[in-house]
């Protein structure tokens, strides 16, 4: 789960650059082997120690803590499995029907049990299969007019089938929802979560029925004075189920969290750890990287949890020579494949250094979402036609500025 922690250092680190699915919009994953994983433009990895980060940043960058603590929320009531993309996952995302609930009234009647009315007698005052669809992922505010300003709870319900498989864990994993969400299946309350840009999972294992299933999730993103951000500021509200919707199974034992990256200080020698998740424990897990001839393996502790630290000859990641690794992680029936850029960034003498060379970094501050996005949800790009569409939109007021 959480690497061993020490302060954000100064000068020079050693970084990995991943392709997870977690990083969503292009954010920038920087990982310290010894210390928590950061991203830019204020999001955070979220198994890693929020205290560590508050005592270091807290300091030297009041707004980005701020930020940083409302990214975070709060934690999903199971361990965070990562690296989506990379695991056997059935897919969620599509249309789901949606209930308006502006009195907040969703709970006392009990909207989750998902009723349908037997007789006339029954007073069931809500009926999801007439109800209109909002489209997942997305926010509400640009696909019905009527809630383009709407804050208040909103409850989606998705019908699905599954068919159980043995010596298999199942978990339901939302890439984000804006605010609040409480999660149900078949009834049953899996657990709630807070924070708008992070994602969270819940174990259905054994909540899913053999065929027949329904979950419903309520979605509350009004503001709080006491919250950031507060009642007025200058903000644009979104909400509504943001990211995918999946089931992910797993083996019984499975690789839940890693982090492989140049070790601080080097250019030629990897370092990270990685954590299981199950009964079998202790067990072997390899990591390969067949394009740098590497096959290192290491025993977890009691814990499931192991570190490794080996040499290798890297071509390092920069934008001039956009080096990819493919890395194999397994252990037991768990394979997990991924791609990870190996570089150094450091510090020295007020200049950023990019594997040992000083590099110009060049951009503006452009906000991740563009306007008519067709209900697609904040900063997804689903093609590079449409992703270079939206940066023409947004460009196109500068251009015109500068003309001037």
């Amino acid at each position: 789960m959480n690497a061993p922690g020490s302060a954000i250092p100064s000068a020079s680190t050693g970084l990995a650059l991943s392709s997870r699915a977690e990083q969503n919009c292009g954010f920038l994953q920087f990982c310290q082997v010894e210390g928590p994983c950061v991203f830019f433009s204020g999001c955070i990895k979220w198994q890693t120690l929020l205290a560590q980060i508050r005592g270091v940043l807290v300091k030297a960058t009041p707004v980005l803590f701020l930020l940083l603590t409302f990214a975070y929320g709060s934690a999903a009531q199971t361990p965070l499995i990562t690296n989506i993309s990379g695991r056997t996952t059935i897919s969620l995302n599509g249309a789901w029907h949606a209930i308006v609930d502006p009195y907040d009234t969703g709970k006392s009647r009990k909207i989750f049990l998902n009723q349908k009315p037997q007789s006339k007698s029954d007073l069931i005052e809500y009926d999801f299969d007439t109800s209109p669809v909002l489209n997942v992922p997305g926010d509400w505010n640009s696909q019905r007019d009527q809630l383009l300003f709407y804050e208040g709870p909103v409850w989606y319900r998705r019908e699905f089938s599954y068919h159980r498989r043995a010596h298999t864990r199942v978990f339901v994993y939302f890439g984000a929802a804006n605010y609040r969400a409480a999660v149900y299946l078949n009834g049953e309350k899996l657990g709630e979560h807070e924070g708008g840009f992070t994602p969270f999972d819940f174990e259905v294992t054994s909540t899913l029925r053999d065929g027949e299933n329904f979950l419903v999730v309520e979605v509350s993103n009004p503001r709080r004075a006491d919250q950031v951000p507060a009642l007025n500021y200058d903000w644009w509200n979104y909400g509504g189920i943001t990211r995918d919707v999946a089931l992910v199974e797993v083996p019984e034992t499975f690789i839940q969290d890693y982090a492989i990256q140049l070790a601080r200080g080097s250019q030629n020698e990897i370092a990270g750890w990685l954590q299981l998740n199950g009964a079998s424990l202790p067990q072997p897990i390899t990591v390969e990287i067949p394009d740098a001839h590497i096959r290192q393996t290491v025993t977890t502790d009691a814990n499931g949890h192991a570190t490794l630290r080996f040499s290798a000859k890297l071509d390092l990641w920069s934008p001039e020579h956009p080096k990819l690794y493919d890395v194999i992680v397994s252990s037991g029936s768990d394979t997990i494949h991924d791609q990870i850029g190996f570089r150094t960034i450091e510090v020295q003498n007020g200049k950023t250094l990019l594997n040992g060379k000083p590099v110009f970094l060049r951009g503006i501050s452009m906000h991740e979402e563009a306007a008519f996005r067709d209900g697609l949800q904040p900063g997804r790009c689903t093609d590079a036609a449409r992703l270079g569409e939206r940066i023409r939109l947004q460009l196109r007021p500068l251009r015109t500025l500068s003309a001037q």
